[in-house]
């Protein structure tokens, strides 16, 4: 039930993204594209982690083999994130790079967090080894959440009504974040 709760605060997390104004640039357009893709990105991560604590919390207590399974789900959604992160090129703005070293940052967070729940589960848990490495999990997904706050408040911070935010606004995949 942690590890629901874990995976709950970490997709919640991941829902703030950006925000801004418009603009007709072609530069304005690669940097809404982007931007577009990075709340892709998330929206597919956080539609992943939803699942899995819907799979956990639909079938009253969960089995260590629903619990392993979870994990490996979480851990799939998660390398997917990064790898997704990792691929995108820097915003054409002058703050571009910064975005992509915020990015590279959370990525290493991340897979830190990742690493660091792997560590504490055995590669075949018993029921006992999930409830001792539940406070680890549960930390690092904290940890986790706390990475992806960071690195949205750090990109809404760049240049505040500039490129970044304004592609933001004009993302169409970043729309369910904001309102017009």
């Amino acid at each position: 039930m942690l590890v629901a709760v874990a995976v709950a605060a970490l997709a919640l997390s991941a829902s703030a993204c950006g925000g801004g104004k418009k603009s007709e640039t072609t530069a304005a357009s690669a940097n809404a594209i982007w931007a577009g893709n990075v709340c892709s990105v998330f929206t597919a991560w956080k539609t992943s982690l939803q699942n899995i604590k819907t799979n956990l919390t639909s079938g009253g207590i969960p089995s260590s083999s629903d619990l392993r399974q979870a994990g490996r789900q979480a851990d799939d959604a998660t390398k997917t994130l990064v790898r997704s992160l990792k691929n995108l090129d820097p915003p054409s703005s002058t703050d571009g790079e910064t975005a992509k070293a915020t990015l590279d940052t959370l990525e290493t967070n991340l897979s830190n967090g990742m690493s660091t729940i792997e560590d504490a589960v055995p590669k075949n848990p018993s029921m006992s080894d999930l409830v001792t490495a539940l406070p680890t999990i549960k930390a690092a997904f904290t940890t986790m959440a706390g990475d992806v706050k960071t690195a949205v408040n750090d990109l809404k911070k760049l240049d505040p009504g500039g490129e970044i935010e304004k592609a933001f606004h004009d993302a169409p995949a970043c729309q369910v974040y904001f309102a017009s």
